[in-house]
């Protein structure tokens, strides 16, 4: 067809996206939600992905 494989690409995903995803509110519509006090102040060297995945 002479066309560029990243345009098919993007129109094969757009494509999934109508059909099979549904849209999700805005995050803006939410209200903040307190969950206490900080157990600890963050350091500059702090992994804060670390500690979203920490298992224990």
């Amino acid at each position: 067809m002479g066309r560029p494989t990243s345009e098919l690409i993007r129109e094969a995903m757009e494509a999934y996206r109508r059909t099979h995803l549904t849209p999700r509110d805005d995050l803006g519509q939410f209200q903040p939600v307190s969950l206490g006090r900080a157990l600890r102040p963050l350091a500059p060297g702090d992994d804060l992905l670390a500690e979203m995945v920490d298992e224990r």
